[in-house]
């Protein structure tokens, strides 16, 4: 049986579009950034556990300037820029629950 090309073609778009989907409706971070951000630019720390939308906890990070990053959370850096900041009694502001580390 051949397959018509129109056919095909509407087939693989599918496909390609539903390996796709989890980068546009599912993870929020495309890429992480390795390199520390000093805290005194860092206007909000949003952490993203887990969930059914995207298999891996996120970390956003808001700058004063409104840019926004995502930081790998594994990076010694970050966790250490949390401690210092729970020495001090800053607590980041953070729109979810926070991510067991």
């Amino acid at each position: 049986m051949m397959v018509k090309p129109p056919t095909l073609l509407v087939v693989m778009t599918l496909c390609c579009c539903l390996i796709t989907a989890d980068a546009f409706f599912g993870c929020h971070c495309l890429r992480t950034i390795r390199k520390p951000i000093p805290l005194n630019v860092i206007e909000k720390i949003e952490m993203l556990p887990i969930s059914g939308h995207c298999r891996r906890p996120e970390i956003i990070l808001t700058r004063k300037n409104g840019s926004k990053i995502c930081i790998d959370p594994n990076q010694k850096w970050f966790k250490d820029l949390l401690n210092k900041m729970q020495k001090e009694g800053e607590r980041p502001s953070s729109t979810t629950a926070p991510v067991n580390f």
